[in-house]
């Protein structure tokens, strides 16, 4: 049977999968790039407020868990405890390639903007770590993952602040601003406001206000214990005298629940008809089309160019 159009295959998606920064991403390769002790003791404050944060605000006791953005799908093997089921998106085979293989863990080459493969309300957590400013249109990802998740489901959101206390300065001066190597500069109020009415705000802050140290510290080595102590310290001063005007931004976000209970134990939708799919079939039942996947990835990029 032949494929079948994809009636979702509007001007934006067309706009998206065609954008030149898109293909920045296609072979995008972490190792590539740097990271000086400062930053990784960020990242560690970050993955550790994830980890309690689903912990505590989880809505039932293993969760399905989207991680838009995934990488090498690290969160999969930080959050093991939490997870039933983990399903992990980029752009880069390059950075999915490094995934280790676990039980109950699915990967698909793709972006945010089009997650039509995965059915409404079939997911407990939503991660968007340093996602949302890489995307084409981030709001359209954000609205697609808000649908994705079931109610009373947690959305959690990391990036880097575009009200940050550098940023306020060069508006406060007329200088431009600049966020290299990015499509966009989000700050708190403007991921609650497109997440909308649905969504209650269970913490919404920033961090990292140690500005400079990681240009220093790419310079000059200093352990990463040192910066793991005084992070938290410079935090909670910098909280105090300058509120939402950290580096990074960080959100945890649930759904508001309206009676939906999510039954089903699938997740996998055909995007054309919606028929109810098995991870590695080749073809959709219900309108024949064709489901491409390399070693065990599904290829959304390309399910999207057939669609």
């Amino acid at each position: 049977m032949a494929d079948k159009p994809n009636d979702r295959r509007d001007e934006a998606t067309q706009a998206t999968i065609d954008h030149p920064f898109l293909k920045t991403q296609l072979t995008y390769d972490h190792t590539q790039e740097f990271a000086p002790s400062y930053t990784r003791a960020l990242w560690k404050r970050q993955h550790a407020w994830i980890s309690g944060d689903i912990g505590r605000f989880k809505p039932s006791s293993s969760v399905r868990l989207l991680d838009v953005g995934c990488g090498p799908a690290h969160i999969s093997e930080s959050q093991n405890e939490h997870i039933d089921l983990y399903f992990g998106v980029d752009p880069s085979f390059v950075e999915l390639s490094r995934a280790k293989p676990l039980p109950r863990r699915f990967l698909a080459h793709g972006i945010g903007e089009y997650l039509d493969y995965l059915s409404d309300n079939s997911f407990d957590v939503v991660v968007l770590v340093s996602v949302l400013d890489h995307c084409i249109d981030w709001k359209r990802t954000i609205d697609r993952c808000a649908s994705i998740l079931r109610p009373g489901g947690l959305m959690l959101v990391v990036m880097e602040n575009s009200d940050q206390l550098v940023s306020r300065l060069r508006r406060l001066f007329g200088r431009p601003i600049e966020h290299a190597d990015h499509m966009h500069y989000i700050n708190l109020d403007e991921v609650l406001e497109q997440l909308g009415t649905g969504f209650t705000a269970l913490k919404a802050r920033t961090f990292g206000y140690g500005f400079g140290l990681h240009t220093i510290t790419t310079k000059i080595h200093i352990p990463q214990p040192v910066f793991e102590t005084l992070i938290p310290v410079m935090d909670s001063l910098g909280s105090l005298l300058l509120p939402s005007a950290g580096q990074v931004l960080y959100g945890c976000y649930q759904k508001k629940r309206d009676g939906t209970v999510r039954t089903s134990q699938d997740f996998l939708v055909c995007p054309s008809c919606k028929a109810t799919l098995t991870w590695g079939a080749d073809a959709c039942w219900g309108c024949g089309l064709h489901m491409p996947y390399q070693d065990d990835i599904l290829d959304a990029l390309a399910l999207l160019q057939k669609a």
